[in-house]
């Protein structure tokens, strides 16, 4: 599993987790994320759903990134079927550190998508200038 963490300036998070949702909604209804599969029968790839969050988040919530995992049919003939993933393929929990300062845990345990959690991490660093990566052992 993959971990990293980020800290935001002047942001809290109801911001942090619009501005995610609004992210997703934007550049991912549309894309699939393809699993490699060791075997070479099945292929597949995984579908994202919307991020859905209360209008009140307790503090250190997790918004969670959930999916469809879709299989294509082989050779043989097989249908396709679509299964919901059992649990979270990325979280992010939210920190506040104090009202205008925001640690974002993120956890990724899919590698079909850690390209695109890369691309949400950009995408943070652009919309809130003065946030840093934390390095491993650095916090």
């Amino acid at each position: 599993m993959e971990k990293e963490i980020i800290f935001l300036e002047n942001a809290n998070p109801y911001k942090f987790a619009v501005w995610l949702k609004e992210y997703m909604t934007r550049g991912v209804a549309l894309r699939r994320f393809a699993v490699l599969e060791r075997n070479g029968y099945r292929k597949s790839y995984y579908t994202l759903e919307p991020i859905h969050f209360p209008q009140l988040l307790p503090i250190n919530a997790w918004l969670e990134i959930r999916g469809f995992r879709v299989f294509l049919p082989d050779a043989m003939g097989m249908d396709i079927d679509t299964i919901p993933t059992p649990s979270w393929l990325a979280r992010f929990r939210m920190c506040p550190l104090g009202s205008k300062r925001l640690e974002v845990v993120i956890e990724c345990r899919e590698p079909a998508i850690m390209g695109y959690i890369d691309e949400i991490v950009r995408g943070m660093m652009r919309h809130w200038p003065g946030s840093r990566r934390i390095e491993e052992g650095e916090k």
